[in-house]
Parts: C-alpha cells; sequence; structure tokens
C-alpha cells in the first residue's frame, strides 16, 4: 500500500516539464482531446471558409504542402488557400501572416490562423501537437540558419527533438512581426525557451491566449 501511494504520488501528479513533458503520454493525451474538441467548432469554419477560398483563388481551397518534424521526418500539412497559384514563390521572407500577395480573404484568413485549422487533422495522427514550434519547410533552413549561425545548431536539436504545433510562443509572435533575419532569430530563441520550460499547465496557458493574441494581432 505505501509503495501505490508513493507510486501515485510522484508518477502520476508530478509536474513533467522541458524534454520529459514534450515526449510524455500526457501531452499526447491533451493534444488528442484538444483536437477533436477543437474540430467540432473548426469544421464549420473552414468548410465555410473552403467555399470563399475557392471563389477568391479559383481553385481547390485545399494544398498540401511538405514539412519536416520530429527526428527530421517529413509529413505533408494541409491548409486552406489563401494565394492563387500564380503568385506562389519560395521566398522565406513571406511566410506568415502579411503577404501583399494575398487577397483580403487570404490575409484575413493567415491573420486569425483560419488557414491553419486544417492542421488539427495532423494533430490527431501524431504528426503534429496543438502547440510547439512552427513546422518548417526544408528549403527555409538555410535561410533560418543565416539569421544566427550559432544559435540555429542548439535551435534545430530541439525543433528535431519535438512535434511541431499549430501555435506556440513563437508562431503567436511572427504573426505580428515582419519576416527578416531578426525575426527569425527571435522565433528560435521562442522555440528553444519553450523546449526547456514546456509542461502541460505551459501549454493550456499557451492555447488559451492565441485566440486573443490572434483576434488582436488581425485588428491591427
Amino acid at each position: 500500500m505505501e509503495k501505490f501511494r508513493h507510486n501515485l504520488s510522484y508518477s502520476n501528479f508530478t509536474e513533467k516539464t522541458g524534454n520529459e513533458y514534450l515526449n510524455s503520454q500526457r501531452k499526447r493525451n491533451l493534444d488528442l482531446l484538444g483536437a477533436v474538441a477543437l474540430s467540432s467548432i473548426a469544421v464549420p469554419v473552414v468548410s465555410g471558409f473552403s467555399i470563399l477560398s475557392a471563389l477568391d483563388t479559383k481553385d481547390n481551397p485545399f494544398f498540401k504542402q511538405s514539412r519536416f518534424g520530429k527526428n527530421g521526418e517529413s509529413f505533408d500539412v494541409f491548409k486552406l488557400r489563401t494565394l492563387s497559384r500564380e503568385s506562389v514563390d519560395f521566398d522565406p521572407t513571406r511566410r506568415g501572416s502579411k503577404d501583399s500577395r494575398a487577397s483580403c480573404i487570404g490575409n484575413l484568413m493567415r491573420k486569425t490562423g483560419i488557414d491553419e485549422l486544417p492542421q488539427l487533422a495532423s494533430v490527431i495522427s501524431g504528426e503534429m501537437s496543438l502547440v510547439g514550434p512552427r513546422p518548417i519547410i526544408e528549403n527555409d533552413l538555410n535561410y533560418i540558419e543565416e539569421a544566427d549561425g550559432s544559435l540555429f545548431d542548439d535551435w534545430y536539436e530541439v525543433y528535431s527533438a519535438s512535434r511541431p504545433g499549430i501555435t506556440g510562443t513563437s508562431q503567436i509572435y511572427r504573426k505580428n512581426a515582419e519576416h527578416n533575419l531578426d525575426s527569425w532569430r527571435e522565433s528560435m530563441k521562442l522555440d528553444i525557451q519553450y523546449f526547456e520550460t514546456a509542461s502541460l499547465k505551459e501549454d493550456i496557458r499557451i492555447i488559451g491566449i492565441t485566440p486573443f493574441k490572434l483576434l488582436k494581432h488581425s485588428s491591427n
């Protein structure tokens, strides 16, 4: 009985942090429960905006793009289309909510994060997490490394050890930041900080503030 009480006190209820939490069943449970719950809201929103996207871009409203995630493994993410095919390029300075190529509808989806909602499917499948670093396009790595080579090594180790997320401190920051080398440097710092302090409590906090931060940025 004493052994049972000891295990109950320390194994089940002690707060896991950092890498231990990021690779724990506790975080996976939050991802599954959260993604399923959010999907009930996301499905009608995505359905409505998919019609607007199709009318706006005159194309399939959904597109998939290869990203690399935990342990450097590639996976496909699905997003709502905010740009016409003719305007797409691979300039990493254009990543994020501020993009002159997008229409009013496209920019609204980017600023509010609505274009990211289909990625809930990647959370359920286990390729992504609700909270984590932004899933990176492999072509952007050289540009990110250019921002700060020494910091990049630490960031890449952190990135490869965790699942990328739909939201996170770096994603929230980049929603209202210019996309240049300075902002990538700050993003790397925020990802490293999250990796070191990650916890269930911190994830719930980030998920909770995300919609308010997005609404604030979208009104600017």
